[in-house]
């Protein structure tokens, strides 16, 4: 990934053991959720092999606070296969507790100058599991301030993030479409989950009616690619993209309750 695409990302990618709950959703999430922090940082890891072309790792990651399981502890495997126009990733992920999942997959977090997400897929707005009513398919582009810019996009085909700059990488989901979240991150940023597990909102203290159970010794597996913006020439970009104008923030608030 060229130099400008690599200044987007604020460091390697990580395990996202759910999504932060909402105060407008979600409220009653906190009860069933086992494992915290949400996003979780690698306690060790090793190196299974290498050959200049592609690298495998596995990593182990311990949850500082456990709701109902002091022992969890979630282990993954890592494949990065480096293409002459792309970065090809391949993960798994095992849990040693079984536990209701909201959402779980990889973070890529993403720096401040990282403003701009288009994709095509279900939007503008976010979608889930038997909640995805208001969400059609399309182009969408949004500012990262919007106020509907957080949440899941589903049977998302591609999704590009750009700076004011221009500087920018698409993700490619590993099969034809994949769930991706976008979450802003205290100090700026954002946080995109690639999903390897999406259940449904819910009410306020209500349980999403359709919430997956990942068993202990289950595997979860997934992928995607990361190709930088400018190995991708603009037509074939505005090809899939469209050609529009930066988005406009629909940011009524000055802050809202959620953040």
């Amino acid at each position: 990934v060229d130099a400008a695409a690599r200044a987007l990302f604020d460091g390697p990618l990580l395990v996202r053991a759910d999504r932060r709950p909402s105060l407008a959703k979600d409220c009653s999430m906190a009860r069933h959720c086992k494992l915290l922090p949400r996003v979780l940082e690698p306690s060790e890891t090793s190196v299974l092999a290498f050959d200049g072309s592609a690298l495998e790792l596995e990593a182990a990651y311990v949850p500082t606070n456990s709701v109902e399981a002091s022992n969890a502890v979630l282990r993954a495997r890592w494949k990065f296969s480096f293409l002459p126009d792309r970065v090809k990733v391949a993960y798994s992920l095992v849990q040693n507790v079984g536990r209701l999942v909201f959402e779980t997959g990889v973070a890529i977090p993403l720096a401040a100058g990282a403003t701009r997400f288009d994709w095509v897929g279900l939007g503008p707005y976010e979608a889930y599991p038997g909640a995805s009513k208001l969400a059609d398919f399309g182009t969408w582009s949004l500012d990262r301030r919007d106020l509907y810019f957080q949440g899941n996009r589903r049977e998302v085909r591609a999704l590009r993030v750009l700076s004011p700059d221009g500087a920018g990488i698409v993700v490619m989901p590993e099969g034809e479409s994949g769930d991706f979240a976008f979450e802003r991150r205290p100090g700026g940023g954002v946080m995109v989950g690639a999903n390897a597990v999406v259940s449904c909102r819910a009410c306020r203290f209500v349980v999403p009616p359709a919430v997956r159970t990942v068993g202990a010794g289950e595997e979860l597996r997934g992928g995607f690619s990361v190709i930088p913006a400018s190995a991708l020439a603009p037509s074939a970009q505005i090809s899939v993209f469209g050609d529009r104008p930066n988005p406009r923030p629909f940011a009524p608030f000055v802050k809202t309750f959620d953040e």
